[in-house]
């Protein structure tokens, strides 16, 4: 009895890079202003974009917590045809736009939270769901 012949199936590769930068809201310049954390974040997340694409993906999803789309950052990443979605929370409002973009609410894990909290019931088994 002979095995039947089967294609090879695409992998799935995610890579899940977590972050804490200190920031501030609207709290200025360097050392703790908006400026230093989108720079960073251009400087750590920009490169790895370049570094991913050399494996040849058919397609690259992106998500954050917090939409902060600075300088065009939404327009660059959407700009790019390999980047087919980008989502993020409105944990901070997210003023910009855009087809390839999907922004998700916190209310209901918010909602649910609070509610618990109130009840007396475990928060944490929110966190293994």
């Amino acid at each position: 009895m002979s095995q039947p012949t089967r294609e090879p199936v695409p992998g799935l590769f995610t890579l899940v890079l977590h972050t804490h930068l200190p920031w501030l809201a609207h709290h200025g310049r360097w050392p703790v202003g908006e400026e230093w954390l989108y720079q960073s974040w251009a400087a750590a997340y920009l490169p790895l974009l370049r570094v991913l694409r050399t494996q040849e993906p058919r397609s690259i999803s992106i998500a954050c917590t917090h939409g902060l789309f600075a300088d065009g950052a939404l327009e660059k990443l959407a700009a790019a045809e390999d980047v087919s979605e980008i989502v993020c929370t409105n944990s901070v409002p997210t003023a910009v736009r855009h087809p390839k973009l999907t922004v998700l609410s916190v209310a209901p894990a918010l909602a649910e939270a609070i509610r618990r909290t109130h009840d007396g019931e475990s928060v944490s088994v929110l966190f293994q769901q």
